[in-house]
């Protein structure tokens, strides 16, 4: 909902799904080496990304097109116990990074330190699920930028430290991708609907979205009466 539908954003979006066909033959011969080597049924693979996609407003950003990535572990037969739901099982459950570390030490049966701060959502020391999962922001490229935010299942908080600037500065690294100039110019031209053009323009203090009816987090309810409770918690 917040792209402008444009040659430059159409054409970067192509490119990025090219990459992820390009990424699964890869993760497909690594899995062949593990056939060929005889290391299939002794290995669990993780598969994951390090942030959002590589598209304007994605990575470094604190919404969920920037902080939320993908997520697959595959057991093998042989420990297939350790595993919380079925081959091809979904999950709705909250992960962090910080959970990795410990995940891989429950699943390894090894004591978990207490000065480990992830969560196990893996294997015989598994930890009860997380309530909520931190984000933060500092900059983007050269351009300071500080925002917090906090994720349940249900909903995401930002807390904006500098709002009186736009969510888009402009920075040198963003820039080089076609989308970013193709978007800010679209907006110079008076072209962006209002959920476009808000990106380009100094953001709330408070920011809270309803992720069921909401995903792209383009309808801020932090000034919404009803959402009172909600965002005091």
């Amino acid at each position: 909902a917040y792209l402008p539908d444009l040659p430059e954003t159409r054409r970067d979006l192509a490119r990025y799904y090219d990459c992820l066909e390009r990424v699964d033959q890869k993760v497909g011969r690594v899995l062949a080496e593990l056939d060929a080597d005889g290391l299939t049924e002794d290995t669990i693979v993780f598969y994951y990304g390090d942030h959002g996609g590589s598209m304007p407003r994605g990575k470094s950003f604190t919404y969920d097109s920037g902080a939320r990535v993908p997520l697959i572990v595959r057991f093998p037969e042989k420990w297939r116990r350790l595993s919380p739901m079925p081959a091809g099982g979904e999950t709705d459950r909250l992960v962090s990074f910080v959970d990795f570390a410990a995940t891989v030490l429950s699943i390894a049966e090894a004591e978990i330190p207490d000065y480990m701060q992830g969560r196990a959502f893996l294997g015989k020391r598994a930890a009860p699920a997380r309530e909520f999962v931190h984000t933060f922001r500092g900059r983007r490229g050269e351009r300071y930028d500080i925002v917090r935010g906090v994720r349940s299942k249900e909903f995401l908080y930002l807390r904006n430290y500098t709002p009186h600037l736009p969510v888009m500065q402009f920075n040198g690294y963003s820039f080089e991708i076609p989308g970013y100039l193709a978007w800010r110019d679209a907006w110079r031209r008076g072209e962006c609907n209002p959920t476009q053009a808000q990106w380009f323009e100094p953001k709330a203090s408070e920011e809270l979205y309803r992720i069921a009816d909401d995903p792209d987090n383009v309808r801020n309810l932090a000034s919404e009466p009803r959402f009172a409770g909600v965002l005091a918690r």
